[in-house]
């Protein structure tokens, strides 16, 4: 299987986490074309049976840059899957603080319904 990591990173953490994803994916024999956001403005998503697009949240959504990204690609049906990099919860203080970022969602969420509004289906 061939695979299309796309990822953005900001402060290095989604860089690191995309890196460990690809490390895992070749493991299990795949492909896998590891590419930093910046790297594709003429990625060609034709020969990829699957496409893994990351970022961290940022505003409760992905970063900009990888929105503008998902919205270059073609309308297609090649499966995707997302990941995001985020605080944990529990961490967050004060409590409301805490609501408010539970409430707003996070990237992969939103990545995931972006790649679904081009024609992709979850993998």
């Amino acid at each position: 299987m061939t695979v299309a990591l796309v990822y953005d990173s900001v402060f290095g953490n989604t860089a690191e986490i995309a890196r460990a994803i690809a490390r895992g994916l070749e493991a299990g024999g795949r492909l896998v074309t590891l590419l930093s956001v910046a790297e594709t403005r003429s990625f060609d998503p034709t020969g990829y049976e699957l496409i893994v697009a990351g970022s961290p949240t940022r505003g409760f959504a992905p970063t900009p840059a990888l929105n503008e990204f998902i919205e270059g690609l073609p309308n297609g049906t090649v499966p995707v899957a997302a990941f995001d990099t985020r605080l944990d919860l529990d961490t967050i203080h004060p409590a409301p603080l805490r609501w408010v970022v539970n409430a707003g969602g996070y990237a992969a969420s939103r990545i995931g319904e972006a790649l679904r509004r081009k024609g992709s289906r979850s993998a």
